[in-house]
């Protein structure tokens, strides 16, 4: 591989690596309840965008295929750039070492704060492209899924899968975060909070009445 060629290789894999991780955690930092509303709104986008957030397992298994190909050829770039500068060992390893940190920090560090930054708007501008990338690799990501689901079985006798419930208390902190930024008006913060407390008093209510034989419900009625 000549030096020319092992350049071009390691920018185009920095910059292939550079836009997954960035499509990766604008898809995770991205707001469900604003890419629903344009989606309403007829954007085919924000239409892409929901599928995504509502199967993002596919999604995931397509970019850590995608991402160890990258790497592998970012190394691979790497060590033909470090042949082709010097032939001296310490050389070599020094010229590979700035090519791993090349890949890191353009390729991971940068995007995803720049993603993380702008979630949102990121997250729709490539969902059609991270679409089709999940589409492309469906077959690499059918098998490896039917391969992870029979090591499951076979160690914990049962497929696992990530639970996506939300509780009371992550709500109450995202309402408050909200508040704090300015999404949500602090009367509608507010009104929410009341609401938790209204059904944390009528739970104890109940169980109060459970607990002394009492069905607040039926006196109520009477």
């Amino acid at each position: 591989m000549s030096l020319t060629f092992g350049l071009i290789v390691l920018l185009i894999s920095t910059l292939l690596f550079a836009l997954l991780n960035s499509m990766e955690i604008a898809l995770v930092g991205s707001s469900r309840v604003r890419a629903r509303s344009l989606a309403e709104k007829g954007s085919v986008a924000a239409r892409a965008l929901v599928r995504m957030q509502k199967d993002q397992e596919h999604f995931f298994s397509a970019v850590v295929v995608l991402q160890n190909a990258l790497v592998f050829a970012s190394a691979f770039a790497s060590e033909a750039l470090a042949e082709g500068v010097t032939e001296a060992f310490w050389g070599r390893v020094g010229v590979t070492l700035i090519g791993v940190f090349f890949t890191a920090f353009f390729g991971e560090l940068v995007p995803k704060v720049f993603a993380a930054y702008l979630a949102d708007s990121w997250a729709i501008l490539t969902s059609i492209p991270a679409s089709f990338l999940t589409i492309l690799l469906k077959p690499i990501v059918l098998f490896l899924s039917f391969l992870l689901g029979g090591l499951s079985r076979l160690i914990f006798g049962r497929k696992l899968e990530a639970g996506s419930g939300v509780t009371e208390a992550e709500l109450r902190m995202l309402i408050e975060s909200s508040a704090e930024e300015g999404s949500v008006a602090e009367e509608e913060a507010e009104l929410l909070d009341r609401v938790f407390h209204f059904g944390d008093r009528r739970l104890r209510r109940d169980s109060a009445g459970a607990h002394h034989g009492v069905d607040f419900r039926r006196s109520q009625q009477k």
